[in-house]
């Protein structure tokens, strides 16, 4: 049976295969190829090209196994849909982003629990972003800290303290958790990051904008 091994645009598997459910030759060596995510289950079109100097007969088809294996394999010109990358909210630290990306690649496959821990990660990691000198306290004291210095709201603080008990929950198994529970986390999780990091950073850019704009004119 032939196949395509590519990053899978809809659950972000990478080198993940794909089986070819049928194909189309548009021209004389293009070839619309439509398949079927072994992970999960959902499809696309990939759109390959043979080598000029593959015979116009050859039929992608009747190949077997790996379809972009080897150097005189079809060579892939694009993927309908697109990749479309998971990213954080603006200004999120990296160290922060790389744990809220994770859990919505993990969200997408299915992986409930999982997303959920890397949810509650990226509070932790923020937190710890937040006030980087403080090396003992748990994530509850961090968050409660924060409350008192004022650097999160009443409404932040309750949000945070979501992520850290349903992350626990996620972590250690003690309640069902599901996918609207995982998607919810996850939404409390974005307003977390835009509420610390991009809303900040989007006031402070705007002001040395303005102060610019104030010396230019003066």
């Amino acid at each position: 049976m032939p196949m395509i091994v590519i990053t899978c645009p809809h659950c972000s598997a990478e080198k993940m295969t794909f089986d070819v459910i049928s194909c189309y030759q548009f021209s004389g060596n293009q070839w619309h190829v439509f398949c079927k995510c072994r992970g999960c289950n959902d499809t696309l079109i990939a759109k390959l090209q043979l080598h000029f100097s593959t015979p116009p007969q050859t039929r992608i088809d009747l190949i077997q196994g790996n379809l972009l294996s080897g150097p005189r394999g079809p060579r892939l010109l694009e993927v309908i849909p697109p990749e479309q990358k998971p990213t954080a909210p603006q200004y999120t630290p990296s160290r922060v982003a790389d744990h809220f990306i994770e859990g919505l690649k993990v969200l997408k496959i299915g992986a409930y629990p999982s997303a959920g821990n890397s949810f509650r990660r990226t509070l932790e990691k923020a937190c710890q972003h937040l006030d980087p000198d403080d090396l003992e306290s748990t994530l509850f004291e961090r968050i409660n800290k924060l409350y008192k210095d004022g650097v999160i709201t009443q409404s932040i603080y309750e949000w945070a303290e979501i992520i850290r008990k349903w992350g626990n929950w996620a972590s250690h198994g003690d309640h069902d958790f599901t996918e609207s529970t995982a998607k919810e986390l996850q939404r409390f999780a974005e307003y977390f990051l835009v509420y610390v990091f991009t809303l900040p950073q989007q006031v402070k850019d705007a002001r040395e904008a303005s102060t610019v704009q104030e010396n230019a004119e003066t």
